[in-house]
Protein backbone atom coordinates (compact mmCIF):
# COMPACT_ATOMS: atom_id res chain seq x y z
CA UNK A 1 0.00 0.00 0.00
CA UNK A 2 1.08 3.54 -0.69
CA UNK A 3 0.82 5.09 2.62
CA UNK A 4 3.23 2.73 3.88
CA UNK A 5 6.04 3.90 2.00
CA UNK A 6 5.06 7.41 3.27
CA UNK A 7 6.14 6.37 7.43
CA UNK A 8 9.03 7.53 8.70
CA UNK A 9 10.41 7.66 12.55
CA UNK A 10 9.33 11.31 12.23
CA UNK A 11 5.80 10.93 11.16
CA UNK A 12 4.82 7.86 12.93
CA UNK A 13 4.37 6.78 16.64
CA UNK A 14 3.46 3.69 18.03
CA UNK A 15 0.30 3.62 20.74
CA UNK A 16 0.87 1.53 23.61
CA UNK A 17 -1.86 0.36 26.18
CA UNK A 18 -1.58 -1.28 29.33
CA UNK A 19 -3.85 -2.06 32.39
CA UNK A 20 -7.42 -2.26 30.41
CA UNK A 21 -8.99 -4.27 33.49
CA UNK A 22 -12.98 -3.35 34.12
CA UNK A 23 -15.08 -3.02 36.96
CA UNK A 24 -18.75 -2.75 37.37
CA UNK A 25 -20.15 0.27 39.44
CA UNK A 26 -23.73 1.48 40.20
CA UNK A 27 -25.03 5.13 39.33
CA UNK A 28 -28.28 6.19 39.36
CA UNK A 29 -29.78 2.21 39.87
CA UNK A 30 -27.63 1.43 36.74
CA UNK A 31 -25.25 -0.27 36.26
CA UNK A 32 -22.11 1.01 34.20
CA UNK A 33 -18.78 -0.82 33.41
CA UNK A 34 -15.65 1.11 33.89
CA UNK A 35 -12.19 0.59 32.04
CA UNK A 36 -8.96 1.49 33.70
CA UNK A 37 -6.53 1.81 31.01
CA UNK A 38 -3.60 3.64 30.53
CA UNK A 39 -2.23 4.75 26.98
CA UNK A 40 1.61 6.03 25.71
CA UNK A 41 3.65 6.97 22.87
CA UNK A 42 6.54 6.40 25.20
CA UNK A 43 8.14 3.14 24.41
CA UNK A 44 10.47 3.30 27.26
CA UNK A 45 7.07 3.71 29.78
CA UNK A 46 5.86 1.28 28.11
CA UNK A 47 8.22 -1.46 28.23
CA UNK A 48 8.55 -1.22 31.84
CA UNK A 49 5.03 -2.43 32.12
CA UNK A 50 3.94 -5.87 32.60
CA UNK A 51 0.85 -6.16 30.56
CA UNK A 52 1.90 -3.98 27.88
CA UNK A 53 0.50 -4.55 24.38
CA UNK A 54 0.36 -2.34 20.93
CA UNK A 55 -3.08 -0.49 21.31
CA UNK A 56 -6.44 -0.80 19.52
CA UNK A 57 -7.95 1.84 17.32
CA UNK A 58 -10.53 1.82 19.58
CA UNK A 59 -8.31 2.03 22.40
CA UNK A 60 -7.04 5.13 20.82
CA UNK A 61 -10.22 6.50 20.32
CA UNK A 62 -11.48 5.69 23.62
CA UNK A 63 -8.76 7.72 25.00
CA UNK A 64 -8.43 10.61 23.00
CA UNK A 65 -12.05 11.30 24.33
CA UNK A 66 -10.16 11.97 27.91
CA UNK A 67 -7.08 13.42 26.98
CA UNK A 68 -5.63 16.71 25.42
CA UNK A 69 -2.18 14.88 24.65
CA UNK A 70 -3.14 13.81 21.26
CA UNK A 71 -0.44 13.09 18.16
CA UNK A 72 -2.61 15.01 15.92
CA UNK A 73 0.34 15.50 13.23
CA UNK A 74 1.91 11.51 13.40
CA UNK A 75 0.43 8.16 11.60
CA UNK A 76 0.02 6.59 14.67
CA UNK A 77 0.39 2.59 14.48
CA UNK A 78 -1.70 0.48 17.00
CA UNK A 79 -2.16 -3.64 16.26
CA UNK A 80 -5.38 -3.42 13.98
CA UNK A 81 -3.56 -0.99 11.77
CA UNK A 82 -2.46 2.91 11.08
CA UNK A 83 -4.51 5.76 12.03
CA UNK A 84 -4.55 9.33 11.74
CA UNK A 85 -6.18 12.90 13.67
CA UNK A 86 -9.57 13.55 11.36
CA UNK A 87 -11.37 17.00 12.63
CA UNK A 88 -14.55 17.48 10.66
CA UNK A 89 -15.36 21.18 10.73
CA UNK A 90 -18.86 22.51 9.10
CA UNK A 91 -19.18 26.58 8.52
CA UNK A 92 -21.90 28.17 10.46
CA UNK A 93 -22.10 31.15 8.56
CA UNK A 94 -19.44 33.10 10.87
CA UNK A 95 -17.35 30.38 12.06
CA UNK A 96 -16.01 27.05 11.62
CA UNK A 97 -17.18 24.29 14.37
CA UNK A 98 -15.63 21.27 15.16
CA UNK A 99 -18.57 18.43 14.50
CA UNK A 100 -16.66 15.35 14.96
CA UNK A 101 -13.21 14.61 16.05
CA UNK A 102 -11.82 10.95 15.85
CA UNK A 103 -8.47 8.62 14.90
CA UNK A 104 -9.90 7.21 11.77
CA UNK A 105 -8.18 3.97 10.47
CA UNK A 106 -6.18 4.45 7.15
CA UNK A 107 -4.52 0.86 6.73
Amino acid sequence: MEIIKTLTHNNSISAYAYGGSTRSIQQCKKTMVARELIITFDSGEAMLQEDVRLATGEDINWWAEVSDEIPKDKYVICQDGIYIWKEIREWDGEDFDVVDMRFEKIS
